[in-house]
């Protein structure tokens, strides 16, 4: 399915974005259910909002870059 982005229509583009920085959050908490998750809206220039994923500090550095890896690579298939 492609992803129909349509910047002219400010609600419908939010509710878009929203929706898909729920969808990243609510992935990262299925691969590290114990990582804080936090959605910010905050836009910038070249930013409309973001995700920000802390592993707890029990989670091995190994398991952490993978965690990571696996995100990333899911992001640019999906």
């Amino acid at each position: 399915m492609a992803l129909r982005l349509n910047r002219d229509d400010y609600r419908e583009y939010r509710e878009l974005l929203d929706a898909k920085l729920t969808e990243l959050a609510l992935y990262a908490k299925e691969l590290c259910p114990d990582a804080v998750v936090e959605v910010s809206k905050v836009q910038y220039e070249d930013e409309d909002g973001a995700v920000y994923i802390f592993p707890p500090l029990s989670l091995p550095e190994e398991e952490e870059a993978y965690s990571f890896l696996a995100d990333s690579r899911s992001l640019i298939a999906g």
